[in-house]
């Protein structure tokens, strides 16, 4: 059905991908096959609106899961993980919505350490929690989810999936495992646990971390794009 689009690809004098996962997987494909200039711009993702903010002040680790409740974000994968986790020490809360029923058949199966807080606002969600969990195991072209995890000064926990792990790169503080592996994300959050203290500290993004997502970086790159290739026809 889209062997039209791989046919035009060939026409293309430029290409921009949100990540390099998308565009690496698009070339495995043959797409672009006459296109030299390539290039990875993300996604306008100001994370602003979520500050840093102090560490919890629960003795507990609390981990933290946001986005919907469905399985391609990992939500099944997280509720294993925990299963093999201290009855103490540590908490989960889990932000965001799902089909009822698919969402009452996890309650039914969490612990008591497994706090259900429906929708939340992004900014009040990080300020409760220590490690966020970026579980997907579907690959993510640009997981928002993560970019503001970090700009909160949060520690991670984050699958291999999509372009999950370009993101992480830019972490303080960060674990990871394939999709699908809650034996391997079992073991990073109890070592989290057992590591409180490290885990607990909030940590700044790296400088300049926001403005990578702002509008007028965005749009600045994509002009330059536009101008360095308009050059080019030109010659």
């Amino acid at each position: 059905m889209t062997s039209p689009y791989l046919l035009a690809s060939r026409m293309v004098d430029a290409v921009v991908s949100n990540s390099q996962f998308v565009l690496d997987q698009h070339t495995k494909l043959n797409y672009f096959p006459g296109t030299d200039s390539r290039r990875v711009i993300f996604n306008i993702a100001d994370p602003s609106s979520v500050v840093p903010s102090p560490a919890s002040s629960s003795d507990d680790l609390i981990f933290g899961f946001i986005g919907r409740l469905e399985a391609e974000k990992g939500i099944e994968v997280v509720l294993k993980a925990a299963e093999q986790l201290p009855a103490e020490g540590w908490q989960l809360k889990i932000a965001g919505k799902g089909l009822e029923d698919y969402v009452r058949g996890l309650k039914s199966r969490s612990k008591g350490n497994v706090e259900w807080l429906g929708f939340a606002k992004a900014d009040e969600f990080y300020a409760r929690i220590d490690v966020c969990l970026v579980s997907s195991v579907w690959p993510e072209p640009l997981p928002r989810t993560l970019i503001e995890s970090i700009n909160a000064g949060r520690a991670t926990i984050c699958s291999t999936a999509g372009g999950i792990p370009e993101i992480a790169g830019f972490s303080n503080m960060v674990g990871s495992y394939e999709p699908n592996d809650h034996k391997r994300l079992g073991e990073l959050m109890l070592k989290a646990v057992n590591e409180r203290p490290r885990w607990k500290i909030a940590r700044p993004p790296q400088p300049g971390f926001a403005e990578k997502f702002s509008a007028d970086s965005v749009t600045g790159q994509y002009l330059d794009v536009y101008l360095d290739n308009s050059r080019t026809n030109r010659r």
